[in-house]
C-alpha cells in the first residue's frame, strides 16, 4: 500500500537567497552563547524580532524562514543560523545581525519533506543514505527553508544538505 510518503531526493539544486539578514546562535557543549536572553532558543521568537527589525528599516520581509546548521571548526560550536530575506539590502541593521547580500549554495542535496515535524529525521537520514550509495562527500552544513505548517499538523519544508567541494 503506497502512503505517499516518498521522499524524492536530488543531487544537484542551488540555494539562492539576496538580502538575507542572519542570526547566529552559537552552542558549545550544548550551552547556548547568550543564554541571557530567554527565548535564544526559541526560533518563532526570533523569527518575529527579525520580521521587525526588516520592518523598522523601511525593507518588507520576503519568503520564508530559513535555518542553516554548520559546525565551525575555529569555535569548535555548532551554529545554527536564522535567515529572513528582504526585499532589499538594509545597511544599518542592530549589531546582532547581519546582512548578507547574496547567499548562493550550488550543487545541494536536496529534498522537500511533508509530514509530521517529528518525522523529518527521515528526510535527513535518507540524504545521508543516497550520499553514502552514490559516494557523495556532504560537509555536514544544511539549510531547511520552512514552508508552512497545514491545517492537519504536518509540515512542508525544503532541505538543502551541501557538498564538499571538488
Amino acid at each position: 500500500m503506497n502512503t505517499g510518503r516518498q521522499i524524492e531526493i536530488h543531487t544537484n539544486k542551488t540555494l539562492s537567497l539576496e538580502n538575507a539578514l542572519v542570526k547566529d546562535i552559537v552552542i558549545f557543549n550544548a550551552e547556548v552563547e547568550g543564554s541571557e536572553d530567554s527565548d535564544v532558543m526559541l526560533p518563532d521568537v526570533i523569527a518575529e524580532k527579525m520580521r521587525n527589525e526588516i520592518i523598522f528599516s523601511g525593507a518588507t520581509p520576503v519568503g520564508p524562514l530559513i535555518q542553516r546548521t554548520w559546525t565551525s571548526a575555529d569555535k569548535g560550536a555548532l551554529i545554527i543560523s536564522l535567515l529572513l530575506q528582504a526585499d532589499r539590502y538594509i545597511d544599518d541593521v542592530n549589531p546582532i545581525y547581519r546582512m548578507e547580500p547574496l547567499i548562493k549554495v550550488s550543487n545541494c542535496l536536496y529534498t522537500r519533506f511533508n509530514g509530521f515535524q517529528d518525522d523529518i529525521k527521515y528526510a535527513y537520514q535518507k540524504l545521508e543514505v543516497v550520499a553514502y550509495e552514490e559516494n557523495i562527500k556532504i560537509n555536514g552544513n544544511s539549510y531547511i527553508v520552512f514552508l508552512g505548517p497545514k491545517d492537519d499538523g504536518t509540515i512542508t519544508t525544503d532541505i538543502f544538505m551541501e557538498r564538499e567541494e571538488g
